[in-house]
């Protein structure tokens, strides 16, 4: 699982969770499609927005632990 963690205009951690096997070249140029409305940060109509990840900023977390 690949998880884009991103920080609100409140300045709240949020995520968008996604399997590994659709991390590829194009969601590194078009972003994966996630709703703006739901974290307050658009209007319900208006509320499409797109994630890009910033590979410069990836990391291993830490305290996520792979199952063996």
């Amino acid at each position: 699982m690949v998880d884009l963690k991103f920080c609100d205009v409140w300045g709240r951690w949020r995520h968008v969770t996604l399997p590994a096997g659709q991390f590829g070249p194009t969601l590194l140029e078009n972003g994966v499609g996630f709703d703006g409305s739901s974290l307050g940060l658009t209007a319900v109509k208006s509320g499409d927005l797109s994630l890009v990840p910033e590979l410069a900023t990836a990391f291993v977390d830490p305290f996520w632990r792979c199952p063996r």
